[in-house]
């Protein structure tokens, strides 16, 4: 049994206020069917302005929102200073000749071995000789092209020899 209920008998009762069941009217499709008693079910029929509701996290077709992330750009770098080599000339470095003052040239670069002298493991009067003046072939022709003593004498470097 199809029955249609009036557009306009539902929006006068949806008006009003109604909670009751309006008036049943038997659709033109079944003209001869009575009308339902009252024991008998009604259909249930959804108002367009019924709308079911869930939850989004019980709802499968509930898409998530999506957001763009924020993207920070990098700091800029700030150019770090140029470390400047301290340059000595002959003559400073000829006044450091001392034990407690000592400055050497080996291949171009200025070395203070003040606190080397009494470490030397050749004896502190092989570095003695060398303080206030270029160094470069008495390290040479002892040490020419070994790794430990060129790496222990770069520790000591503190500049480059003044053109």
């Amino acid at each position: 049994m199809k029955y249609i209920l009036s557009i306009a008998a539902i929006l006068i009762l949806v008006g009003a206020g109604c909670t009751s069941a309006p008036a049943v009217v038997p659709s033109a499709e079944s003209p001869t069917t009575p009308p339902p008693t009252q024991t008998e079910e009604q259909p249930v029929t959804n108002t367009p302005d019924v709308v079911p509701t869930t939850s989004p996290a019980t709802n499968p077709t509930t898409k998530p929102v999506v957001t763009t992330p924020v993207v920070t750009p990098p700091p800029v770098a700030t150019p770090s200073p140029t470390p400047t080599v301290k340059s000595y000339t002959m003559a400073e470095v000829a006044a450091a000749n001392t034990e407690s003052n000592c400055l050497t040239v080996i291949n171009g670069t200025v070395y203070n071995l003040t606190a080397f002298v009494n470490k030397h493991p050749g004896g502190d009067r092989n570095i003695l000789r060398i303080c206030g003046k270029d160094g470069t072939s008495a390290f040479n022709g002892q040490h020419g092209g070994e790794s430990k003593p060129e790496n222990i004498l770069a520790t000591f470097s503190v500049g480059v020899l003044a053109q």
